[in-house]
């Protein structure tokens, strides 16, 4: 074996797992977090909204609950006085909740949906990134809605 060879190999072998260890999660960092656990640990009680925008979507600590299905996690951050309109695509918790994505199981979405119900939504409410609300989007059909019945849910008092 040739030695630039042998120093491409471990190269390729090595720079993936260093790629690897430098995402962490954290609250800059959302996207990065793989479990319940993880979220629990990253976000913050005294900035209950915090997080980057990143790819389009907001990723703050009640959009990686969301995520991963960490109900409680979410109650805590709005206990807590997280905006529940603030979190995930186009910045706009809302929105994701009546998309499919990332569970595709409508019966995750109705919890949310119920749990948001409980705190004050506003589907008017324009988030820093974009110049809309979330009823602007849906109205647009900027994002699929997967779950109408369960916008209507949203959009009813």
């Amino acid at each position: 074996m040739n030695k630039s060879f042998l120093i491409f190999l471990v190269a390729f072998l090595v720079w993936p797992i260093d790629l690897a260890k430098a995402a962490h999660c954290a609250l800059d960092d959302m996207q990065s977090c793989h479990s319940c656990p993880e979220v629990a640990k990253a976000i913050d009680l005294h900035n209950p909204d915090g997080g980057e925008y990143y790819k389009g979507a907001f990723w703050n600590g009640l959009y990686a609950a969301y995520r991963f299905d960490c109900l409680d996690i979410g109650r805590q951050l709005l206990d807590h006085k997280a905006n529940p309109n603030l979190g995930g695509t186009s910045g706009s918790f809302l929105v994701t909740l009546v998309q499919a994505w990332p569970h595709d199981k409508l019966s995750i979405n109705e919890k949310w949906v119920d749990l948001v119900k409980h705190y004050p939504i506003d589907p008017g409410w324009k988030n820093p990134w974009a110049d809309e609300g979330a009823a602007e989007i849906v109205a647009k059909g900027e994002v699929p809605v997967a779950y109408r019945a369960l916008w209507d849910k949203i959009t009813s008092k």
